[in-house]
This record gives C-alpha cells, sequence and structure tokens, in this order.
C-alpha cells in the first residue's frame, strides 16, 4: 500500500510553499496481537492440495504465527498446525492469512483446546519475561 505525504514549508508567515515527496511504503499493522520472536517447530498439515510441511515458528501471538517454510502455502488454505516447544505440543486448527515467497507464512490461530491455550499463555509469559 503506497501512500504520498505532502511537505508544507513555512518560509514566512506570509507564504507558503508546498512539495509533493516520493511515495512512502507503510507496512500497516493489520494483528490483533503483536507477535513475539520464538524458537518452537512446527508441523503443517494442509487438506487440499495434500501437503506436510515442517518449519520454525519464528513469531508467536495469542492469535497466531509466521511460520518459516520454503514452500508457499495458499492464503485462505486451511491447516491443522502442531506447535512443538521444549518438549511441549500445542496443537490448533488455522488458517494461512499470509504468504511471502523465499520466507514463509503467517497462519491465524482458529480453534485450540482449552489446555492448549493455556501452554501458548505460558509460552507467551515465557518469551515477554
Amino acid at each position: 500500500m503506497s501512500f504520498y505525504a505532502t511537505v508544507i514549508e513555512v518560509r514566512s508567515t506570509a507564504t507558503l510553499e508546498t512539495k509533493q515527496v516520493a511515495s512512502v511504503q507503510l507496512k500497516l499493522e493489520r494483528r490483533g496481537e503483536p507477535r513475539r520472536a520464538f524458537g518452537g517447530a512446527a508441523e503443517i498439515l494442509l487438506a487440499h492440495p495434500a501437503a506436510y510441511f515442517v518449519g520454525p515458528v519464528s513469531e508467536l501471538s495469542r492469535s497466531g504465527c509466521f511460520l518459516r517454510t520454503g514452500k508457499i502455502l495458499p492464503v485462505g488454505a486451511s491447516v491443522d498446525l502442531k506447535i512443538t516447544h521444549n518438549g511441549a505440543e500445542y496443537n490448533t486448527s488455522g488458517k494461512v492469512v499470509h504468504a511471502v515467497s523465499g520466507e514463509g507464512v503467517g497462519i491465524m490461530f482458529i480453534a485450540a483446546d482449552p489446555g492448549d491455550e493455556e501452554l501458548l499463555e505460558s509460552w507467551l509469559m515465557e518469551i515477554m519475561a
């Protein structure tokens, strides 16, 4: 998304000069929760087309994560996700909401068991400390 900024220089109280400056690329934060650096591993199962991926979880929040993968998953795809960290497993279903070629995918969590939610909270407390 590009935005244009206008700069107004005041040279005197009677004269204003306006200049158009180059476009500025802004990355808008659209997440409901900030993501934190994380070191877990993820297993991703994609139902259609059938695929299985493993990769590191580089960022984690209450509502989702970013996974480093060599493959791009289609935005909107439903996935089953298992994140492993320090011997514990967090299982949830999710949806691919963002894909960056050569980097990975952003996954929004959709449903997890209450016990898994408690585990996620403990991991977030650990990485925020």
